[in-house]
């Protein structure tokens, strides 16, 4: 950029072409880099005419042009690896987008609210809180703070009950529920010492809500029966790498992240066993590699995994190759190959599959510490949403109405 002023494009048109070469040596579409040379092309056409400060300004520019999110999403990703080649020198990894805009409504926020999410976290930093879960709760506050923001605070005493209420109730309907309020109100509570006066009006206007339990999807016998069969026998209509993940997923338990983030040093083949650290609660976990779950793994790795030197065991079918960043598909994969959950808004997820494996052990009366221990737990709370679904044992539970007169015209419903 020149003088803070209008971008200067001199280092883009001298080293543009560097940046081509390197996506052609990565194995790049070459339809992808048509779009970047498109791109730079028109960048270096109309420059001079257009005023641009900056490449989000190009980006705004599109953005105005009415077209479709979609499209304006890639767009940006596009600017953005621009962005970065252009200022900082640094090639694209496959992996990271580089926003113009923050990503984090803390980044937007006013000096008097930023030091209450400084506090939080400060306060926080030595707990036992995960670090999701205190960044979740950050990032809630952060975003509520934005609202009373730019509905005309400047600082949390001109905070007001409506204005809250507002946030969490718009139209008089719920959009932010009870956990979302939840996660408000413990940073709030946290920064209380901070500013008790203001921040104790703030907690009374928060709106009362009741903790709904969530109904846990299940898997009905003759989805899981397919499923396993078409596992077991995939006959070519999925993936290897599909029929790996979808094996671990079913067989293991293992969240769809660990997956994502598994190693070929987390995979013991001589004692059959796989240990790892979750990526959500931090803790390590040993699982047996039995033979199904091996031999996945290994038809997919020794016939149908790129030959890229990386650690991560599953990695993408499109060049250039890299780590998974989402296993979503491979499940989606699995049930439209088995013409099953094909409804709109029918569940899909790999956590069908970890769901399928804790009802499964409670029907099978496991004791639920080793269910627990089994599916990574660190509070036995956490098995208390699949003891719902244990339909099984809820039936005998359930009270015969033998002794009740009650209407055949009911039965028919």
């Amino acid at each position: 950029f020149s003088g803070g002023t209008y971008m200067n494009v001199t280092n883009l048109k001298e080293n543009y072409q560097n940046l081509l070469s390197f996506m052609a040596e990565k194995g790049y579409k070459e339809s992808t880099i048509h779009g970047y040379r498109h791109q730079i092309q028109w960048i270096l056409d109309h420059e001079e005419n257009r005023k641009w400060t900056s490449y989000k300004d190009i980006y705004l520019e599109y953005a105005s042009y009415g077209y479709s999110y979609n499209w304006l999403r890639g767009k940006k990703a596009l600017l953005g690896t621009l962005e970065r080649f252009d200022l900082y020198g640094e090639y694209p990894d496959g992996k990271h987008h580089y926003p113009f805009f923050a990503r984090n409504a803390y980044d937007l926020l006013l000096t008097d609210f930023k030091r209450i999410i400084d506090f939080y976290k400060d306060a926080q930093s030595k707990s036992n809180l995960r670090p999701s879960t205190l960044n979740n709760r950050a990032c809630s506050a952060s975003r509520f703070f934005y609202y009373l923001q730019n509905n005309g605070c400047c600082s949390l005493a001109d905070v007001t009950e409506e204005m809250v209420q507002s946030f969490f109730t718009p139209d008089g309907s719920c959009t932010r529920g009870h956990d979302y309020i939840q996660r408000v109100r413990a940073v709030l509570t946290v920064c209380l010492p901070s500013e008790p006066f203001p921040i104790k009006n703030i907690l009374n206007y928060l709106p009362a809500t009741q903790s709904f339990r969530k109904n846990v999807p299940v898997l009905m016998p003759e989805e899981i029966s397919a499923v396993k069969e078409l596992l077991r026998n995939p006959d070519g209509r999925i993936s290897l790498r599909d029929r790996a993940i979808g094996v671990l997923a079913l067989y293991t338990g293992l969240r769809s992240i660990d997956i994502i983030n598994l190693e070929f040093s987390a995979i013991n083949w001589e004692q059959d066993r796989i240990r790892l650290t979750q990526q959500k609660t931090r803790v390590p976990i040993e699982i047996p590699l039995s033979a199904m779950v091996g031999n996945a793994l290994y038809d997919y790795i020794t016939e149908e995994r790129p030959g890229l030197d990386d650690p991560h065991v599953f990695l993408t079918t499109d060049k250039p190759y890299r780590p998974l960043r989402c296993v979503y598909q491979a499940s989606r994969h699995i049930f439209r190959a088995l013409g099953l959950r094909q409804t709109p808004g029918m569940r899909k997820g790999l956590h069908l599959f970890r769901h399928h494996m804790a009802t499964e052990m409670l029907e099978k009366q496991v004791p639920q510490p080793v269910i627990s221990r089994a599916l990574g737990h660190t509070s036995p709370c956490s098995l208390t949403p699949y003891l719902h679904t244990d339909f099984a044992h809820l039936k005998e539970c359930a009270l015969s109405i033998a002794r009740f007169p009650v209407s055949e015209e009911v039965f028919d419903v």
